[in-house]
């Protein structure tokens, strides 16, 4: 593991996408190699919405174990701050966002972690604050 590499922190949305369904290959593999590269972070909220939403309790296992193998971006008093204040100037540059999306984006900002997304509201968020993404994103019709 290269400490220079920069860290990924994969959302939900990729997740979810990686877990329980038939993933794009592309998304798959992109996965594969970050995790074989040991730079990928989670934090508290992801956590919440892949692990909690497990189907089963052999799911629940698999995802709890997986997900305490990777670095942690956690969620404290400073990530809340900035989600604050992104929410606020996100706001006034007329992006409105889920607050969920403002308190991952903010945990990927103060740990300069490249958020890994397939949720058009990040690109959003990226296009007016710091945050970096690398987006799986749908374009939107």
């Amino acid at each position: 593991m290269d400490a220079t590499e920069p860290l990924y922190l994969i959302d939900s949305s990729i997740w979810i996408e990686v877990l329980r369904r038939a993933p794009r290959p592309k998304i798959a593999s992109r996965v594969d190699e970050l995790l074989g590269r040991g730079r990928v972070a989670t934090n508290q909220f992801i956590l919440l919405e892949v692990v909690g939403g497990a189907g089963n309790k052999a799911d629940f296992q698999e995802y709890s174990d997986l997900f305490a193998s990777l670095m942690q971006c956690s969620i404290d008093a400073q990530t809340w701050e900035l989600a604050t204040r992104l929410a606020y100037d996100l706001r006034r540059a007329g992006a409105t966002t889920r607050a969920p999306d403002v308190i991952i984006a903010a945990s990927s900002i103060l740990r300069g972690a490249i958020l890994v997304h397939a949720d058009n509201g990040f690109d959003s968020i990226a296009t007016h604050s710091p945050l970096r993404v690398e987006s799986y994103a749908k374009p939107t019709l």
